[in-house]
């Protein structure tokens, strides 16, 4: 899970409970194979998870940001 900075750029979170980092950072592809292969096939060689406005309020709330921030998890492509 990696936070954006927009001075630094993508900066890692720390989460403490081990369970709940997790619960967050294990999700389900529902792509295609097809769609999940030509993603895999870009030069970033990473897939960029967004989530929604709930789950970043929540992020927010968690890590005490006293302003709205984006929050993305980043796969590599050879974790997928």
């Amino acid at each position: 899970l990696k936070a954006f900075n927009p001075y630094r750029g993508w900066i890692p979170t720390l989460i403490q409970d081990n369970e709940f980092e997790k619960m967050i950072c294990e999700r389900k592809l529902v792509n295609s194979i097809s769609e999940i292969i030509s993603l895999c096939q870009s030069s970033e060689n990473v897939l960029i998870l967004d989530f929604s406005g709930e789950q970043l309020a929540l992020f927010d709330k968690m890590f005490d940001s006293p302003l709205p921030m984006r929050y993305a998890l980043h796969v590599p492509t050879t974790a997928v």
